[in-house]
């Protein structure tokens, strides 16, 4: 085994080295003041990377959407080029689509398109497919509704069936003459306008330009208010005719967006987001980005800044939808649009708030190590492990920039919870704390990535002196008695060796973080207590759970422990010997033929070698200057004997 002393030496030598590395860098990061938070760019040349995984996503709500405004030309052979729907969606595997997205996905694909495929199906070639299907599906609705609180009357009802059979017959003049007659009773029923207005949207669609005007007169009044009709309902009605009115008229179809209630983002401010009413407000928002922005005005752009600050996922919409549309806009418009503007500058302040903290993060989590050292990089390392290299539309997906939306139960809610022990903490919301456009609601210590980064960096050197103080320790153990002497033996305690280091009875308090946020975790990785009976076993078990604030502490409590482990007091031999005496006392049957020989060098073992050689040096030098053989052999008898009583007095201790 290597000279403890010398090993002793060297740990300290390292540990005196890693303190002076870690308070020069931390004068230097202190000289250095924060720069101001930089220009945002002309929004023409921000460049915002977008994933493919939240790319897929969106494309494949957008097929969903030219579904929905192309399914009266499906069975034509009059559609265009533009109205065309594509083969096949965007693919959409689930097991390729990260975790955090999971959500909107199985969305996306259990979503209902509007009805284009009828329950029965017809045989008529003349029969619109579509229409017969939306046919079928608003007579079930009412058929239902029906069954609970009767607001249809009952001949309205019938009239609606005959209606649907006589246009799966194909008899489409009779249908129209049904339907009509169905609003005598109730000229304000908007099931039954609805249901007109896609028949002649229908025959529109197959070359019968005169039923038009009448179609677009019946959906329009469909989409009217009612207190008779219940919100979601009214909402289907409004996207349906303007879904329907796009293949005919973009204009007309922007005029009904506005009309409607389907851009007013007060609905989508909940906890669902985009989701909220199945998803028809997204759809809506769809339904505008195929709108050239040209014809976008002020009521447009006020909701899609609304929707960019306050809507869960309407970043990520943006970017993906909207954006490219906006930036067309402000670089053909010769006059600044404020609101285009102020989209600009939210979208791109959180923009450069996640790419300072992406800048690192990514580096996250840090290579496998047994010790992770300080709250900050633990709690850091077990974020970078629930959504590896997050993106920026990904996190917008879960949150909204003003900071007060977030997914409360999406992944890795639950998962954060766990890992990090704490139940109040929601992984989302700290993005949206961290990303959010307004000065006053961000909060950028959340994700400290470049300081954690940086402090990484001394996590070797630390476990070598860490390794060094745990071998030197275990060197003056009696590890034959070390079991048996545990009951009389001290337990440390992290605050044994803060307190030596430092000479502060309360040293933690005196460590703790001044974040709120972090207070609360250092406080409660403390949990239980750390205590061992070896000194490099205490700095160990808080190095493992990330317990220690700063590198500040961690290395107070190392210094404290080489402190402690020669001391002639508490060190670990004289604690031992202290524990060996108690034992004898209590236990003198068990104890009393037991000894310690650990010594350090420059106390018992350094006797053990010096004292045969003082032996030989003052025997030979009796036997030099004694007058007499006798007195010299009396001389050096007399030195054996105290030599003996020496040596057995060193055994016992």
């Amino acid at each position: 085994m290597a000279n403890p002393q010398l090993s002793s030496k060297v740990a300290r030598a390292k540990l005196n080295q890693l303190r002076l590395t870690y308070e020069q860098r931390t004068h230097a990061r202190n000289q250095v003041r924060p720069d101001p938070t930089p220009q945002l760019p002309p929004p023409e040349q921000l460049l915002i990377p977008l994933s493919p995984a939240v790319k897929q996503i969106f494309d494949h709500l957008r097929f969903r959407i030219d579904q929905d405004r192309q399914r009266l030309f499906q069975a034509t052979a009059t559609a265009t080029a533009e109205t065309t729907p594509s083969a096949a969606p965007p693919n959409l595997v689930g097991e390729t689509i990260p975790p955090a997205l999971r959500g909107l996905a199985q969305h996306i694909m259990g979503q209902k398109t509007l009805a284009t495929e009828p329950v029965l199906s017809s045989n008529s070639p003349h029969v619109n497919r579509p229409v017969l299907a939306f046919l079928q599906e608003e007579l079930a609705h009412l058929s239902e509704m029906q069954q609970g609180r009767p607001t249809t009357p009952a001949a309205l009802l019938m009239k609606l069936r005959q209606a649907t059979l006589a246009y799966g017959e194909g008899r489409t003049t009779d249908t129209i003459t049904l339907l009509k007659n169905a609003l005598n009773g109730d000229p304000h029923h908007q099931g039954i306008l609805a249901c007109l207005s896609q028949v002649l949207y229908g025959l529109a669609a197959t070359g019968t330009p005169t039923a038009l005007p009448e179609a677009r007169e019946y959906a329009q009044r469909s989409m009217i208010a009612s207190e008779k009709q219940r919100p979601p309902r009214l909402e289907l009605y409004q996207y349906l005719g303007a879904v329907t009115e796009r293949a005919f008229s973009e204009d007309r179809c922007l005029e009904w967006l506005r009309s409607s209630n389907l851009l007013n983002t007060q609905v989508l401010q909940g906890a669902e987001g985009l989701l909220a009413n199945h998803g028809l407000g997204l759809r809506a928002w769809g339904l505008l980005a195929t709108i050239q922005p040209s014809l976008w005005d002020d009521h447009e752009l006020q909701h899609l800044e609304n929707l960019v600050s306050h809507v869960i996922g309407g970043g990520a919409l943006y970017l993906h939808w909207l954006r490219p549309l906006l930036l067309q806009r402000i670089t053909a418009s010769k006059v600044p649009n404020d609101h285009a503007t102020t989209i600009e500058e939210l979208i791109g302040t959180s923009w450069q708030a996640y790419d300072v903290i992406n800048r690192y993060f990514t580096n996250f989590p840090l290579a496998q190590t047994q010790y992770v050292w300080l709250v900050k990089i633990r709690y850091l390392n077990t974020l970078a492990q629930l959504v590896p290299n997050i993106s920026f539309d990904l996190t917008l997906c879960n949150i909204a920039l003003d900071a007060q939306g977030w997914q409360d139960h999406a992944y890795p809610h639950r998962e954060a919870q766990s890992l990090l022990g704490d139940s109040s903490i929601n992984y989302w919301r700290l993005w949206a704390q961290s990303l959010s456009s307004s000065k006053d609601q961000r909060k950028s210590h959340l994700f400290p990535t470049e300081e954690a980064y940086l402090d990484a960096d001394f996590i070797g050197e630390a476990n070598t002196v860490l390794e060094s103080l745990r071998e030197i320790e275990l060197s003056h153990v009696k590890s034959e008695l070390w079991e048996d002497l545990k009951p009389w033996l001290t337990r440390w305690q992290p605050e044994h060796l803060l307190s030596t280091a430092t000479g502060s009875s309360q040293p933690r308090n005196r460590f703790a973080p001044s974040l709120t946020f972090f207070n609360n975790l250092y406080r409660k990785w403390q949990e239980p207590t750390v205590q061992s009976y070896l000194m490099g076993d205490v700095v160990a078990e808080v190095a493992k759970r990330g317990g220690f604030a700063s590198w500040s502490e961690a290395l107070a409590a190392l210094e404290g422990a080489f402190r402690l482990l020669d001391d002639p007091v508490h060190g670990t031999i004289a604690g031992q010997k202290r524990a060996l005496k108690e034992a004898k006392k209590q236990n003198p049957a068990k104890f009393a033929n037991k000894f310690l020989n650990l010594e350090t060098p420059s106390g018992n073992t350094m006797m053990y070698s010096l004292l045969p050689l003082s032996l030989c040096g003052a025997i030979f030098a009796a036997f030099t200057l004694s007058d007499n053989l006798s007195q010299a052999i009396g001389i050096s008898l007399a030195l054996v004997g105290v030599c003996g009583v020496l040596f057995i007095n060193m055994a016992k201790d």
